[in-house]
């Protein structure tokens, strides 16, 4: 008798064990997908198109593989300059029941900096749509000097970080409205990014023109523009 209730309970374990086993390895739900919202913002955007600002199509944009691209945005070859692009993206198929902030944007690409030149300021701001009649609210991150500064020179690529606050207001970052469902026709995003690149004396007497170079033609050398979203339910 003992025996044999040990036996059905080994059994009912084996039960057990197999049934969560197979649970384990099931697909996820709908649900539990939606539970769970991509950190990276761009994963919702698409496409891409002419800057919404210059209209020069140095600042035309591709959203692709997770970032958005300036492809013929660039400095070349020169002792000073600027690259000012924006861009307005279409985030669609968003998480219903959940609305972002982003905390924090990358930037990539490639620099040549002779000794001399450097980056004076790397910067990407958002504008997020007004809610209820309000002016659009706006977040920057932004960095100065970070590489080239005191003749040191650069010649690479580079990812940097850019954790962004409020711009002319104080407390937190702004935020998406809510999306209510996956048919929401989602939001738009404006995006900015500047870049500086500055000469400057690197001896006491120094006349000599010192050159760099912002952005390039690989994959791995145009502009991009990362975006970290943090999610919250609503």
């Amino acid at each position: 008798m003992v025996r044999h209730s040990l036996q059905k309970a080994a059994l009912s374990l084996l039960g057990i064990a197999a049934t969560s086993a197979a649970r384990a390895i099931l697909p996820r739900t709908a649900a539990e997908q939606q539970a769970a919202p991509s950190s990276n913002l761009l994963d919702y955007a698409s496409g891409g198109g002419a800057s919404s600002s210059s209209g020069d199509a140095a600042c035309d944009f591709t959203v692709a593989a997770g970032a958005l691209a300036f492809p013929n945005a660039r400095i070349v070859h020169q002792q000073g300059g600027f690259v000012d692009c924006n861009a307005r993206l279409l985030l669609s198929d968003l998480p219903a029941g959940y609305q972002f902030s982003v905390s924090s944007a990358s930037v990539a690409g490639y620099l040549n900096l002779e000794p001399g030149t450097y980056l004076d300021k790397i910067e990407v701001q958002l504008a997020y749509p007004g809610l209820g009649g309000k002016s659009s609210l706006s977040d920057v991150g932004s960095v100065k000097n970070a590489y080239g500064k005191s003749g040191t020179g650069y010649d690479g690529v580079f990812d940097i970080s850019l954790p962004m606050s409020p711009v002319s207001r104080t407390g937190s970052l702004a935020v998406s409205p809510c999306f209510t469902s996956a048919t929401d026709d989602g939001t738009t995003l404006a995006v900015e990014l500047f870049l500086s690149l500055v000469h400057e004396q690197i001896e006491f007497d120094d006349s000599t023109p010192h050159y760099g170079s912002v952005g390039g033609d690989g994959p791995d050398q145009q502009l991009r523009v990362g975006l970290e979203a943090e999610w919250s339910k609503c």
